[in-house]
């Protein structure tokens, strides 16, 4: 968080730590960053970014703290296949349809996939 050209870090809504004033702006990206460099070095789990249009105050951020953080989504359903041909994944039994840029549209039924098996893990 930026509060007059001064960066400030929470961490689990707790104030963790000051950066000293910069003149410089800041313009906060979520999402992909814009050039490779730009991509932190970030070993543990964490929420996807979110941005706010104004500074938050230490109550706002203890609220969004004990909201908890927004649910995981599922695995996708479908996802496109890697490699030097396209393809598609499908990941879970069901009625597809697919749709090409001419508007064309191919619908497929898919059956008998295997329930998913949960990996224990750390």
């Amino acid at each position: 968080m930026y509060r007059d050209g001064e960066p400030a870090v929470y961490l689990n809504g707790a104030l963790a730590g000051r950066g000293k004033k910069s003149p410089h702006r800041v313009h906060p990206v979520v999402g992909k960053p814009l050039r490779e460099q730009e991509i932190p070095y970030f070993e543990g789990d964490m929420s996807d970014p979110q941005e706010f249009t104004e500074a938050l105050g230490e109550e706002r951020i203890a609220q969004l703290v004990s909201a908890g953080p927004p649910p995981v989504p599922g695995p996708p359903v479908a996802e496109p296949a890697r490699g030097d041909r396209p393809g598609l994944l499908i990941w879970q039994d069901g009625h597809y349809q697919l749709r090409a840029r001419n508007g064309e549209a191919r619908s497929f039924q898919v059956e008998g996939l295997a329930e998913p098996v949960a990996v224990p893990g750390p």
